[in-house]
């Protein structure tokens, strides 16, 4: 625009020059009418064409200026990429709704944390330092869910809701730290026996392989179905997984047993073997107890509340059915 500032009349002559004329129109008005349009379009084409030809010898120049004044920020890390599918600010002011979204997010945020669980084992017992850190990126991903779902929480519970909908905040508050606290176990337990394991390198021997393995399949299917619970409102699912808790704990009796017989075995790394096993069998058994503490609240949860109307839930469930797909893949990647 500067540019042209001292040549407006130029501009303005050739722009009438080329533009048709209606010397024919009954009076000036309706010749105004009819010329001007066509002159502001080709003022308009004139300006940006002429523009163009100039500037395109200087977007070096011109790019290297904005992003001086602009500096380009730095991508953030791929674990804390991830953003809320469901949470929409939109429907904060329907706690029915919201409550509804917040299910779906925290199923979302429960099958991030049971693919985390899964490959644990090989990760922990087997892998290399590179598949630990693949299971810390993941506990990003799931703290940065955390914190979006408890601050949406927040943020329904200030508008108006019913006895009934603060019951049912007070409960998703809970999933979502018990989702959030079960991941923090697999990030902070887990990984660093798996790490300490390859500092001493250590190698889980092949009779406690089994026995350790047998403890993380069950733990992982009684947390797999707590959150499926949550997605489901399944109280007879829940219900399952709190009756687990017995067979969870003879599992991990079991391992103790096996590794106390193994610490005379042949090897000065046993001990240090048995202390870092030990410490996966007991992380397993917290793991597991944050699932039984979910699927506590889910079989508490009043049915009837979140009971969905027939047509309305046929988007929800598909939804979850695609969440279900998804862990699918999870699992078999």
């Amino acid at each position: 625009v500067l540019l042209w500032v001292g040549f407006i009349e130029q501009l303005a002559a050739f722009v009438t020059s080329v533009s048709p004329t209606h010397a024919d129109a009954p009076d000036a008005a309706q010749r105004l009418m009819a010329e001007t349009p066509r002159q502001i379009a080709n003022a308009h084409t004139t300006f940006n064409v002429a523009n163009t030809f100039i500037f395109i010898w200087f977007t070096g120049p011109l790019a290297a200026f904005v992003q001086r004044i602009v500096p380009v920020k730095p991508e953030p890390e791929e674990g804390l990429r991830i953003r809320p599918k469901y949470l929409d600010d939109n429907l904060i002011s329907t706690p029915s709704l919201a409550l509804d979204r917040i299910r779906l997010e925290l199923t979302r945020m429960g099958r991030r944390a049971i693919t985390m669980v899964r490959k644990a084992p090989r990760a922990v017992l087997k892998g290399q330092a590179e598949d630990l850190d693949g299971l810390q990126r993941m506990d990003d991903e799931i703290d940065g869910l955390h914190n979006a779902v408890i601050s949406y929480l927040g943020r329904v519970s200030k508008g108006e809701v019913t006895r009934q909908q603060t019951e049912v905040l007070h409960d998703q508050f809970a999933i979502a730290n018990y989702i959030e606290n079960l991941a923090d176990i697999v990030e902070t337990n887990l990984v660093a026996a798996g790490r300490r394991r390859l500092q001493h390198s250590i190698q889980v021997s092949e009779e406690t392989l089994p026995v350790l393995e047998k403890l993380f399949e069950r733990v992982t299917r009684a947390a797999d179905n707590a959150m499926l619970s949550v997605g489901h409102a399944d109280v007879e699912l829940a219900e399952g997984v709190i009756a687990a808790k017995d067979e969870v704990s003879r599992l991990a009796d079991d391992a103790y047993r096996h590794l106390m017989q193994r610490v005379g075995a042949a090897g000065p790394e046993r001990v240090s073997a048995y202390r870092i096993e030990a410490e996966v069998v007991e992380s397993l058994k917290r793991v597991y107890y944050h699932a039984k503490r979910i699927a506590k609240v889910v079989s508490q949860v009043d049915m009837e509340f979140l009971q969905e109307p027939e047509v309305a839930s046929v988007g929800r469930k598909t939804e979850l059915a695609g969440e279900e797909v998804d862990g699918e893949r999870d699992r078999e990647q």
